[in-house]
């Protein structure tokens, strides 16, 4: 039932109508003020009344409870005690929670999620409960209950708690030690099974997990810090007009330097020593790999020079700076069998060679091994060759017959040069 607010004023209203307008206002405030009402029973024993109410919820559903009576309620044996009724919004029941006797007893505390409806004063050995033994607790909360759509949108700024990894403000119903929580001054971590496995800051994202299982393509701007171990199951990119990747090692002497891969922009590739704030500078290269376009000219190992023909060019002069072996027999100009650093040769006449460079020596002070033999017949150790003119772009060789000192052509001539390049 429900009537018009008119205010009750007996000096302006008649007998009736000031009497209407009472009613009126009770039956106006009576939704609220009886709203969960708890008093005692018609007739007083250890139970309570608890008057009806109602819940509305976002989703437009009101809920209404009727009036129910509380269960029994045990009197204190020593000391007096102070016991709580408390209401569940979700199914609208009545929960009594039993405080502890003392001599200066305290109400128990409010159970999560439950609204305090009022407490009860107990003295020991009591037989009935009265409304002065009453307190109410009531807050007016018809939406406490409420139930949020499947789908929240909220615009502008919304706060929470900080959390902590065990506990994070933003978690899951059936995984409340999973989620987003603040673990410092502007910085967020996210946690799994209470345990935190990443933060993330305007300095550095800290990934504490064991594996890191990245299935797509993955950018990183600046440094990439890799503390533990690292698989990387596809293709890795580093793009800058100085790539470097550096093994930073931790255990080295003082006297020891970092390890580290690195372009200088020119298509070679590095592999050093540093432990300089731009290592690209003061680097110490072990190896360098040099390329036109696609193709790998070039591989310099501290200092020597390795091609991907199998030469290899000494600065040490330990290895070959040319060498060939060829037919002597043919005729001018005589195409090599095999050689490095050597175009052709030139035949001058009988047993007179020239052995051309393709890239010139440094100076003509080097060294020449010359071997001489007919092929198909028997070794003679009287047939071999000799050096005769050296000079940085060629060398004249002899070949012939030691016994009879005449010159002669071989079938099988080999020249080695040693140079320090």
């Amino acid at each position: 039932m429900v009537g018009t607010w008119t205010d009750p004023d007996h000096t302006a209203q008649s007998g009736q109508a000031y009497k209407i307008n009472i009613d009126s206002a009770f039956d106006v405030a009576k939704i609220t003020s009886n709203w969960f009402a708890v008093h005692e029973q018609a007739s007083p024993d250890m139970t309570v009344r608890v008057e009806s109410g109602f819940f509305f919820d976002y989703n437009g559903t009101i809920t209404s409870y009727a009036a129910q009576n509380s269960g029994t309620i045990t009197a204190p044996t020593t000391n007096p005690r102070i016991d709580r009724i408390l209401l569940d919004p979700s199914d609208g029941s009545i929960d009594i929670v039993t405080g502890s006797e003392a001599a200066s007893p305290s109400a128990p505390a409010i159970t999560a999620g439950k609204i305090p409806l009022a407490q009860i004063s107990l003295s020991v050995a009591q037989a009935t409960i009265e409304n002065t033994d009453i307190t109410d607790e009531r807050v007016y909360v018809p939406f406490y209950g409420i139930t949020l759509p499947s789908t929240l949108a909220i615009t502008g700024v919304t706060s929470i708690a900080n959390g902590t990894a065990g506990a994070p403000s933003l978690s899951f119903t059936s995984d409340p030690d999973t989620g987003i929580y603040r673990s410092a001054t502007n910085e967020f971590g996210i946690s799994a099974n209470g345990t935190e496995v990443a933060t993330f800051s305007t300095a550095e994202v800290e990934l504490n997990s064991t594996l890191v299982d990245i299935n797509a393509n993955a950018e990183i701007s600046g440094t990439f810090d890799v503390t533990g171990d690292a698989t990387f199951k596809d293709t890795i990119f580093i793009s800058d007009t100085l790539c470097r990747l550096v093994f930073n090692d931790t255990n080295n002497g003082s006297n020891e330097k970092n390890w580290m891969w690195w372009t200088d922009g020119n298509g070679t590739l590095n592999l050093s020593t540093t432990s300089d704030a731009s290592p690209e500078v003061n680097a110490n290269n072990a190896i360098a790999f040099y390329r036109t376009g696609t193709t790998v000219d070039e591989v310099q190992l501290d200092g020597t020079t390795l091609d991907f023909n199998g030469n290899i060019n000494s600065s040490t002069g330990q290895v070959a700076s040319a060498w060939c072996t060829f037919d002597g027999t043919g005729s001018d100009p005589i195409t090599i069998d095999e050689g490095y650093n050597v175009t052709n040769v030139t035949k001058n006449g009988t047993g007179d060679y020239t052995v051309n460079f393709t890239n010139n020596l440094s100076s003509a002070n080097y060294s020449v091994c010359v071997e001489a033999d007919r092929t198909g017949t028997t070794a003679n150790l009287n047939e071999g060759g000799i050096a005769h003119t050296l000079a940085v772009g060629s060398v004249d060789i002899r070949t012939g017959t030691r016994s009879s000192n005449s010159a002669a052509d071989f079938a099988l001539i080999t020249v080695t040069v040693f140079s320090k390049e």
